[in-house]
Protein backbone atom coordinates (compact mmCIF):
# COMPACT_ATOMS: atom_id res chain seq x y z
CA UNK A 1 0.00 0.00 0.00
CA UNK A 2 1.24 3.63 -0.45
CA UNK A 3 1.88 5.58 2.59
CA UNK A 4 -0.33 8.95 2.67
CA UNK A 5 2.71 10.60 3.43
CA UNK A 6 3.71 9.70 -0.51
CA UNK A 7 0.62 11.08 -1.47
CA UNK A 8 0.71 14.41 0.48
CA UNK A 9 4.04 14.55 -0.90
CA UNK A 10 2.90 14.19 -4.80
CA UNK A 11 -0.36 16.31 -3.93
CA UNK A 12 1.13 19.58 -2.68
CA UNK A 13 4.10 19.49 -5.25
CA UNK A 14 1.69 19.28 -7.64
CA UNK A 15 0.02 21.68 -6.51
CA UNK A 16 3.08 24.11 -5.87
CA UNK A 17 4.13 23.47 -9.42
CA UNK A 18 0.52 24.91 -10.77
CA UNK A 19 0.45 28.17 -8.98
CA UNK A 20 2.33 31.30 -9.08
CA UNK A 21 5.94 31.48 -7.46
CA UNK A 22 5.21 33.67 -4.40
CA UNK A 23 2.05 31.23 -3.06
CA UNK A 24 4.00 28.13 -3.60
CA UNK A 25 5.79 27.69 -0.43
CA UNK A 26 2.45 28.56 1.60
CA UNK A 27 0.64 25.40 0.29
CA UNK A 28 0.14 23.20 3.19
CA UNK A 29 -2.55 20.15 3.76
CA UNK A 30 -4.44 22.86 5.22
CA UNK A 31 -4.42 25.22 2.40
CA UNK A 32 -8.28 25.48 0.74
CA UNK A 33 -7.92 25.31 -3.05
CA UNK A 34 -10.42 27.72 -4.32
CA UNK A 35 -10.86 29.98 -1.52
CA UNK A 36 -6.97 30.51 -0.41
CA UNK A 37 -5.60 29.58 -4.07
CA UNK A 38 -8.42 31.08 -6.66
CA UNK A 39 -8.49 28.60 -8.43
CA UNK A 40 -10.97 27.66 -10.87
CA UNK A 41 -12.37 24.32 -12.10
CA UNK A 42 -9.77 24.15 -14.69
CA UNK A 43 -6.92 24.06 -11.90
CA UNK A 44 -8.61 20.84 -10.36
CA UNK A 45 -9.20 19.31 -13.44
CA UNK A 46 -5.15 19.32 -14.02
CA UNK A 47 -4.66 18.78 -10.94
CA UNK A 48 -6.81 15.11 -10.93
CA UNK A 49 -5.42 14.20 -14.37
CA UNK A 50 -2.07 14.53 -12.80
CA UNK A 51 -2.83 12.46 -10.09
CA UNK A 52 -4.34 9.60 -12.27
CA UNK A 53 -1.77 9.48 -14.36
CA UNK A 54 0.74 9.42 -11.15
CA UNK A 55 -1.26 6.52 -9.99
CA UNK A 56 -2.19 5.06 -13.20
CA UNK A 57 -5.78 4.15 -11.98
CA UNK A 58 -9.35 6.70 -12.10
CA UNK A 59 -10.63 7.94 -9.29
CA UNK A 60 -13.68 9.27 -8.84
CA UNK A 61 -13.69 12.62 -8.71
CA UNK A 62 -17.17 13.46 -9.63
CA UNK A 63 -18.42 11.50 -6.49
CA UNK A 64 -16.04 13.31 -4.49
CA UNK A 65 -17.31 17.17 -6.07
CA UNK A 66 -20.92 15.93 -5.38
CA UNK A 67 -20.31 14.98 -2.13
CA UNK A 68 -18.84 18.29 -1.24
CA UNK A 69 -22.01 20.00 -3.57
CA UNK A 70 -24.32 18.21 -1.18
CA UNK A 71 -22.86 19.27 1.92
CA UNK A 72 -23.52 22.90 0.59
CA UNK A 73 -19.15 23.34 0.21
CA UNK A 74 -17.80 24.94 -3.05
CA UNK A 75 -13.98 24.09 -1.09
CA UNK A 76 -11.72 21.34 -0.93
CA UNK A 77 -8.53 21.75 0.84
CA UNK A 78 -5.36 19.57 0.14
CA UNK A 79 -5.54 17.44 3.02
CA UNK A 80 -9.26 16.41 1.79
CA UNK A 81 -8.01 15.51 -1.52
CA UNK A 82 -5.06 13.66 -0.05
CA UNK A 83 -7.38 11.98 2.35
CA UNK A 84 -9.56 11.48 -1.14
CA UNK A 85 -6.64 9.69 -3.08
CA UNK A 86 -5.44 8.15 -0.36
CA UNK A 87 -8.35 5.89 0.63
CA UNK A 88 -9.55 4.81 -3.33
CA UNK A 89 -5.61 3.91 -3.24
CA UNK A 90 -5.85 1.86 -0.49
CA UNK A 91 -9.82 0.54 -1.73
CA UNK A 92 -7.73 -0.55 -5.15
CA UNK A 93 -4.63 -2.53 -2.98
CA UNK A 94 -7.26 -4.37 -1.44
CA UNK A 95 -8.42 -6.07 -4.99
CA UNK A 96 -6.83 -9.28 -5.30
CA UNK A 97 -5.69 -11.06 -8.75
CA UNK A 98 -8.56 -12.16 -10.57
CA UNK A 99 -10.66 -9.49 -9.30
CA UNK A 100 -11.47 -10.79 -6.54
CA UNK A 101 -11.99 -8.35 -2.94
CA UNK A 102 -10.57 -8.86 0.12
CA UNK A 103 -13.01 -8.60 3.48
CA UNK A 104 -15.87 -9.58 1.16
CA UNK A 105 -16.44 -5.83 0.34
CA UNK A 106 -17.52 -4.53 -3.12
CA UNK A 107 -15.60 -1.54 -4.93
Amino acid sequence: MIARAEVVEFVIGNVRELVDTWEADGVSETTALIGEMNWQSLNIVVLANAIQEHYGQTFPFAALMQELGDGQRIDLTVGELVDFVHENLRAVSDVLPGGEVRDGEAL
